[in-house]
């Protein structure tokens, strides 16, 4: 709540016409009992003010229904059963006092009671939570105790814990995909990471599992430790780190703390491969006694001196693989191998050599993995590629990292070029969500996002952020990128964006990157 108070889409929901209505309504009726209108039987003035407020709301509801009907674009919430018990009492707590004051006054002091608990939402909200708090923890505590007694009877289980600012999902569904290929594999489902679903995941586990790859989530500095106190990792790998929830974290040195957390709970001699293509890896603190893994795609053959399992030579094919060399080191010897894969991207190679250096590790041969690396399945919404006749969707909306961005954006670029074709040329699209959680370093990694898509042009940019579009579209324009290729949410309507799509995109064959959760709307 903090940092989305922090946002410039919070100031004009705080202070929008319909919120200054209702603290307008209650100073006016404040105002009325003052100076005994109320007293005085002066009763149209109050009669007046409750119709209008039931006219006011009537008009509010009515506003709100077209938006649904004629954007089309509002995403639902997902419920979880905490969400919908406290979505349960707020409601039950509104509508028992607004009973309670219409059996007073069914019109007017109903009105005013109706307007104020619509102000005060957000505190009822806070106030449920925070009676639940102590209950909610209780309960958290013996679900996490019970989970470390049933993982304690797993004594041959391996647990591979996965945790990074980016990367994390991917690299999961990976790695499980070429470990189920030799063992049984459980692994935590889609993106959920949390101590609770991690806990009654690990209660599933039985004795014939032979690895649980473990996602670790984390707002906060001791969650990541949360999960692995009754997850016990064997083995740990960190993905990535950049600034991704710096709003959160505060500081460089909190990412660096709470995406470790893992390395803590480590026996000697344990597994660690690291991602040392991110540059903030270079500074964590590591355990003198653990096997280390550096692994990555170097800038160059020097800085390749530095790695354990690296990518090189990456390249995309027509037919949308990547070819690439996989070089790593065994002992004294070092072992080269070109590989193809339907993974797209220089990030999702980077995941896929992370995960490739720890099923090696655990007894794959190489020549079991090959065959498996052309049918590797991306987790929803990351770089998934469908395609429609010639026209080519690439669905990114479950990313919402710089680094995965930027990636999204190169790639774009390049499958414009290799299925460049002059009878009919590509029309590229990007549709651009804001990057959220960022606190103070905001602005500059959406200047350097613009710097990015100006390096690597889409024909056309649809903006979608209510935050940093301005700041994108200026540095854009900045950059020498055509004012005439942009689209803005903000100005345009979703049926006036595809028509306008749709008309400049006749005789062309259309690649579109939908990047960003708001991007979902135009999938």
């Amino acid at each position: 709540m903090r940092d989305y108070l922090t946002l410039p889409e919070s100031k004009p929901i705080l202070w929008e016409k319909w919120t200054l209505f209702r603290l307008g309504f209650v100073a006016v009726w404040c105002a009325s009992f003052g100076i005994n209108l109320w007293l005085t039987k002066i009763e149209f003035i109050t009669n007046f003010l409750a119709w209008a407020w039931l006219l006011v709301a009537a008009l509010e509801v009515v506003e709100f229904t077209l938006k649904l009907i004629i954007r089309r674009t509002t995403l639902r919430p997902q419920f979880s059963a905490k969400a919908t018990l406290n979505f349960g009492l707020t409601f039950a707590t509104f509508a028992f006092v607004l009973l309670y004051a219409t059996i007073f006054d069914p019109i007017f002091k109903a009105s005013l009671v109706s307007a104020v608990l619509v102000l005060l939402i957000p505190l009822l909200i806070g106030v449920w939570l925070g009676i639940f708090s102590p209950l909610d923890f209780y309960l958290k505590q013996k679900l996490f105790t019970k989970a470390l007694i049933h993982r304690k009877n797993l004594k041959d289980l391996k647990v591979i814990a996965i945790s990074g600012a980016y990367g994390k999902t991917t690299t999961k569904e990976v790695l499980s995909q070429l470990l189920e290929s030799k063992f049984v594999v459980e692994k935590t489902l889609k993106n959920q990471n949390t101590g609770v679903a991690v806990a009654r995941k690990t209660l599933k586990l039985n004795e014939q599992t032979n690895f649980f790859v473990s996602e670790l989530g984390a707002y906060k500095i001791g969650e990541g430790a949360e999960i692995c106190n009754f997850t016990l990792p064997t083995t740990s790998i960190i993905t990535g780190l950049n600034y991704q929830h710096f709003s959160l974290f505060g500081s460089e040195q909190n990412i660096l703390k709470a995406e470790t957390e893992s390395l803590q709970f480590l026996h000697p001699n344990a597994t660690v491969a690291v991602n040392w293509s991110s540059k903030m890896c270079h500074k964590i603190e590591f355990p003198e006694n653990i096997n280390l893994i550096k692994y990555g795609i170097p800038a160059d053959e020097t800085e390749a001196g530095e790695y354990d399992f690296y990518a090189q030579n990456l390249q995309l094919n027509s037919d949308l693989h990547t070819q690439f060399d996989l070089v790593y080191k065994s002992g004294n010897i070092t072992t080269k191998h070109q590989l193809q894969t339907n993974l797209l991207s220089k990030g999702n190679i980077e995941n896929l050599v992370g995960a490739l250096s720890l099923a090696i590790n655990f007894g794959l041969k190489i020549e079991e993995i090959k065959p498996l690396l052309k049918t590797l399945t991306p987790p929803q919404g990351s770089l998934e590629i469908s395609q429609q006749d010639e026209n080519i969707l690439i669905n990114d909306s479950y990313n919402a990292n710089f680094d995965g961005v930027v990636n999204a954006i190169k790639l774009l670029y390049q499958i414009k070029q290799v299925k460049n074709n002059p009878k009919k040329p590509n029309l590229s699209v990007l549709f651009l969500d804001d990057i959220l959680e960022l606190g103070s370093k905001s602005i500059e990694t959406h200047i350097q996002l613009a710097q990015i898509i100006s390096q690597n042009p889409p024909d056309i940019t649809v903006h979608l952020g209510r935050n940093f579009s301005e700041i994108v579209q200026n540095e854009l324009i900045k950059n020498g990128y055509n004012e005439n290729q942009i689209l803005n949410f903000k100005t345009l309507t979703a049926a006036q964006i595809r028509e306008i799509i749709t008309q400049k995109a006749i005789d062309k064959a259309k690649i579109t990157l939908l990047e960003g959760f708001g991007s979902k709307k135009f999938g």
